[in-house]
């Protein structure tokens, strides 16, 4: 059978305890590519504050229970924090993250957006119980290796194009302004040319399979753009969240990333 992964390596330790949030966390961090993995143990504060150890915002936290069944959330995008999308799910952003009580509470409290060192959020919110353990992979973003946001699509068979900075090794991308659409990867492995239409949906167990009414892309040497009409990825003016991983992740010593080989 044949498999595909993708990997981020953050500092190559076992982790070391931060204490910069009012819980005590465990990270291990690397801030040159901005990535970083946050474990700590719930214990129902409301709310809690948690260091992520990047050194820098964050773009994209994406956290989970370990010790239970509560499913993936992931928020930022540069989109409101407050809100929030399931992983495993088709559903919308969520955007209740003001509210007092509840899912909204997931990464944002009370106007406090995450900061260069914690973030805040209400780990009983998507914790089974008091006492879990949970986890988190921080991502802030870095010139000519990484790109996080949003896009709006135009329903176009010429489809949006997105600027990266740099030529994708890695896309994820999903409608987030309403429900019912998957979460979609491609890559430049499992396509090594455009057009880029070998999907695959981390909210499904769905095979590996060309895709040419969903939502197939181009892979450009500084960006990706959509080569389809559907809503799943290109939507006349529906709001898509994306993560951008770079194929060659070199910036010149002007600061210029390099865009193509």
């Amino acid at each position: 059978r044949t498999f595909v992964a993708w990997n981020w390596k953050a500092s190559g330790t076992s982790g070391s305890s931060n204490s910069n949030g009012s819980i005590t966390t465990t990270v291990s961090a690397d801030t040159t590519r901005g990535f970083s993995i946050v474990k700590w143990v719930c214990d129902n504060q409301n709310p809690s504050t948690l260091g992520h150890g990047l050194g820098a915002v964050p773009s994209v936290i994406l956290m989970k229970e370990m010790t239970g069944s509560s499913g993936w959330v992931i928020g930022g995008f540069g989109l409101d924090w407050g809100g929030y999308l399931s992983l495993q799910t088709t559903n919308a952003l969520s955007n209740n993250g003001n509210n007092t009580t509840g899912d909204g509470r997931m990464f944002y409290q009370g106007g406090n957006a995450p900061t260069s060192t914690i973030w805040y959020t209400n780990s009983g919110a998507i914790a089974s119980q008091n006492g879990a353990t949970m986890i988190a992979y921080c991502f802030a973003e870095k010139k000519g290796f990484s790109k996080f946001g949003s896009y709006l699509g135009n329903g176009s068979a010429s489809g949006s194009f997105v600027y990266c900075g740099f030529k994708p090794a890695m896309v994820l991308f999903k409608q987030s302004s309403a429900s019912g659409e998957k979460w979609y990867i491609y890559d430049n492995k499992r396509n090594t040319h455009n057009v880029t239409n070998s999907v695959l949906f981390p909210n499904a167990a769905d095979a590996e399979s060309p895709t040419t009414t969903g939502a197939p892309i181009d892979i450009l040497s500084n960006g990706f753009k959509l080569r389809g009409t559907d809503a799943a990825g290109n939507g006349d003016g529906s709001t898509y969240v994306f993560m951008a991983f770079a194929e060659h992740p070199i910036v010149s010593s002007n600061g210029v990333p390099v865009t193509a080989k």
